[in-house]
């Protein structure tokens, strides 16, 4: 590819990244005459290699990820150029269009989703291919974004593991195809009325996005993506009608040139500033932006405007025409959508059979495998199918194709993966899946007009659910008479005070439940979290402290913490409760299900490897600091305490499986579903009316 301009064939535009589609906007052009731009394919080769470095080399190139915004913004000015030219010269025609987008995209994705497949019959086990399975589906029916945005929460599985997680983006840009075609052909004959549109669809899209709160919306909703690609759309307009920015400024009046400082520079400087300024924010934003802060919001303004002012400079701007049009970056920029599509399934898949991560080595050999893929894609799928004779016909089959592909990832969910692949790992696939979530935090279970029991703290009091259910199916647990309520949020201990920096929503949860527990219904109240880690490992603190002094580096907090805790019990204690503390269940990695995984070549093999058990004398000294601060609190403000060790460890160890070789965990420090519903019978003691709680010293009942 040479740094000239060249006429192509009829172009589609692409998804992020994309593929060569010709327009120029250094001139005005009539609808007619669009031209290829090198320099764009450049920009998208930017791109690409900025998303595949945050994606290989994270801790390096830490803001690699607004690549995705400069292809939102690519895209929009692109597809909205040819939309806009088309339907200027009278050719548009809806099922052309939507056929030209489908020998675009479909190619290269269905290749990625049947290798994806393939590898992962081999590979995965079967929760992990189920979720393959739902991801394919996702992706053929571009609504991927839409799918991770209902897995993220506090028990997503790790995000580097789902290869086809990138594809979120494909399905922003697909929606965005559907819905704006059809919104621009309402107003296009109204100059006026199609500016205003694309206006006020940006500034209602970047609005929400910069107030919305939730983080995953904000990262997957088309709501707040749309306005990057607008912002593309914008200067398509701007560009087929007005000329490029720089050509504006020579039509404004002579005051204001000289407020801008434009009147004396030459169109070519004014050119070149925005070309190198555009530059300047792309990198700024690679540099600067990370993934621990809020994005889009506000920060993606520095890749879209970069983005924008780049593309409005021209192509005969200097850092275009001689960085953006050279030959390498070209030749990278004609395969970047293949190349996106194959870099993080082989990054991921890696991660998946390695399973301790990604090496430098891995990543590297990685990237080299996906640009080899990425140019055997681009010439031996995407031009054939893209480009000569049979459009109609070539687009028809790759839409059955790609529906006999969602099809086929919509039947492996269903069938929750296919599990005879791996007989050896029934059990440990099933332990990874089995744990019953609370709905919206709460569970309710009984009459709701009858005394009560709350059970209060985090996911590790959630784990009780399927126990509490055996003992009402065994009516144990009288419904008619009772109500058992699970209040429960993940990463919260129920201490009043207690403040947690990485989760913002334990604070108001504390301050909302905590007051319900002194309800006149209320007869029985029960505690318990992960304490060891909230003590000692994780961001909690407390807040009356000004300092904000964590309780994992202060001795002082933590008393201090155990006092508000025993406070609590013995109010509730003197008004009448009976209050039972669970301590914490043997936790550690050695227990999760998935360092169990089988990796390298065993993975064919599908062999879990299951360590021995801990000792038990290991799990008392990791537990015993604080829970030995935590028993004498509860049991002398007149609480029962509940030790789940004495359960669930023997003399000399705490077992990783049963007694019938079945796995007892979940993951590192829940239990399984199914073994609490048969083997937790150490809170049922908790609905027993005969027990009552331990009395402090000089205490007697409140009656």
């Amino acid at each position: 590819m040479t740094n000239t301009e060249t006429k192509q064939p009829p172009v589609t535009t692409p998804h992020a990244p994309v593929s060569p589609s010709p327009v120029s906007i250094d001139r005005p052009k009539p609808a007619s005459q669009i031209d290829y731009r090198p320099d764009i394919d450049g920009l998208r080769a930017i791109a690409v290699l900025a998303v595949i470095g945050f994606h290989a080399f994270p801790a390096w190139i830490r803001g690699g990820f607004i690549g995705v915004d400069v292809f939102f913004v690519i895209s929009g000015y692109l597809i909205s150029t040819i939309l806009l030219a088309s339907m200027e010269r009278g050719s548009f025609r809806f099922a052309q269009f939507y056929m030209q987008r489908i020998r675009r995209i479909f190619p290269a994705l269905i290749v990625v989703l049947l290798a994806c497949m393939v590898v992962g019959w081999f590979v995965l086990f079967s929760f992990e291919y189920k979720a393959l399975g739902k991801h394919v589906a996702g992706s053929a029916a571009f609504v991927s974004n839409f799918v991770l945005w209902n897995e993220a929460g506090y028990f997503d599985k790790a995000a580097a593991i789902k290869p086809l997680l990138h594809i979120w983006s494909l399905g922003i840009e697909e929606q965005f195809y559907i819905v704006w075609p059809l919104l621009l052909y309402l107003v296009w004959k109204r100059k006026t009325a199609t500016l205003v549109l694309l206006l006020l669809l940006l500034a209602f899209s970047f609005t929400f996005n910069v107030l919305s709160s939730d983080r995953a919306a904000n990262f997957y909703s088309p709501l707040a993506r749309f306005w990057e690609l607008m912002a593309g759309a914008v200067l398509a307009y701007l560009s087929l009608h007005w000329g490029n920015l720089a050509g504006i400024f020579r039509k404004l009046p002579r005051p204001a040139l000289k407020i801008i400082g434009a009147g004396a520079a030459p169109e070519s400087i004014t050119r070149n500033v925005m070309a190198a300024i555009g530059l300047l924010l792309i990198v700024a934003a690679v540099l600067t932006v990370d993934e621990t802060r809020k994005f889009p919001g506000w920060r993606a303004l520095l890749p879209v405007v970069g983005t924008y002012l780049m593309i409005a400079s021209g192509p005969h701007a200097w850092v275009n025409n001689k960085l953006l049009a050279a030959r390498g970056l070209v030749a990278i920029g004609l395969i970047s959508y293949p190349l996106y599509l194959w870099h993080w399934p082989l990054l991921s898949f890696i991660r998946i059979v390695n399973g301790k991560g990604l090496s430098a080595a891995a990543a590297a050999l990685a990237i080299l495998l996906s640009f080899g893929l990425a140019g055997l894609t681009y010439l031996l799928v995407e031009k054939p199918l893209r480009f000569g004779k049979s459009a109609s016909m070539k687009a028809a089959a790759l839409l059955v194709v790609m529906a006999a592909i969602g099809a086929a990832g919509y039947f492996t969910y269903a069938k929750g993966g296919f599990a005879f692949r791996n007989p050896g790992a029934e059990d440990l696939v099933a332990a990874a899946q089995d744990f019953e979530h609370a709905e919206e935090n709460e569970v309710a279970l009984g009459n709701p007009n009858a005394e009560r029991t709350i059970l209060v703290g985090d996911s590790t009091m959630e784990q009780y659910i399927p126990r509490v259910r055996k003992l009402i199916e065994q009516d144990t647990i009288d419904i008619n008479r009772n109500r058992v309520i699970f209040d429960t949020h993940g990463g919260c201990p129920p201490i009043p005070d207690i403040a947690r920096d990485v989760n913002p929503a334990c604070a108001p949860f504390i301050d909302k439940v905590l007051p319900t527990l002194d309800d006149d219904k209320v007869r029985t109240v029960a505690l318990t979290a992960w304490w060891t880690p909230e003590f000692t490992e994780s961001e909690y603190y407390l807040r009356s402290d000004p300092s904000k002094l964590l309780l994992r580096d202060s001795e002082a907090a933590q008393e201090r913490a155990l006092d508000n805790f025993a406070t609590l019990i013995s109010h509730l204690v003197n008004v009448g409760k009976r209050v039972f503390v669970l301590l914490e269940t043997p936790s550690g990695r050695i227990y999760d299900p998935e360092t169990m995984m089988p990796t390298g070549w065993h993975r064919l093999l599908a062999r879990p490897k299951i360590a021995e058990s801990p000792t038990r004398s290991k799990m008392e000294k990791f537990v015993g600091k604080i829970s030995d601060k935590l028993q004498r609190a509860a049991k002398a403000a007149g609480a029962r305490v509940i030790k789940p060790l004495d359960y669930l460890c023997g003399s000399e160890f705490c077992p990783i499986a049963d007694r019938d070789g079945r796995l007892m965990y979940f993951d590192y420090g829940h239990l399984r579903g199914s073994y609490v519903r048969d083997h937790a019978t150490y809170i049922d003691q908790i609905f027993r009316p005969d027990v009552d709680q331990a009395l402090p010293t000089g205490a007697s009942p409140a009656r």
